[in-house]
């Protein structure tokens, strides 16, 4: 069972306090997802320049899963839910019911796609889809300040 989900100390130096907040809200969210490898107890994630770094350790410490999450496979789902919060949190714009909820269900959409990619590249963790998408609920907040959009990051 998933006791622990960490970021690397250098996320959280450079997160102001609102971002760090979001981050503690997508962890717990994600260490609280109900489909891992029964093997799995703590899941470290670590950012760089060009991917999401997990790896997945059992309670014995040994390595589960060392997973290399490129940017630029995310980057074009990324792009395309920030869009869709920023028009739904957008106080500029006065949106009709019918465009919000059109709206909300494209960012549902969006969300389920990027799951699926997820739970491809995270086989080895044994994620479900509800899994998959809270990571990519992280995901957007680790490589986007969305404390400056209109709509907080859930799925």
């Amino acid at each position: 069972m998933l006791q622990e989900v960490t970021l690397s100390p250098e996320i959280w130096e450079s997160a102001r306090e609102r971002r760090r907040i979001e981050f503690r809200v997508c962890l717990e969210g994600l260490r609280r997802a109900s489909a891992f490898d029964p093997l799995l107890t703590r899941l470290e994630l670590r950012l760089d320049e060009s991917a999401l770094h997990l790896r997945g350790l059992t309670a014995q410490g040994e390595l589960l899963a060392d997973i290399c999450l490129p940017r630029e496979a995310l980057a074009p789902l990324t792009r395309e839910y920030l869009e869709i919060i920023d028009q739904l949190g957008d106080s500029r714009r006065a949106l009709g019911l019918s465009r919000m909820e059109a709206l909300d269900m494209a960012k549902k959409a969006v969300h389920d796609r990027a799951g699926r990619l997820l739970l491809r590249r995270c086989r080895a963790l044994g994620f479900d889809l509800d899994s998959a998408r809270r990571l990519f609920s992280l995901w957007v907040a680790l490589s986007s300040d969305t404390t400056r959009l209109g709509e907080p990051v859930t799925h």
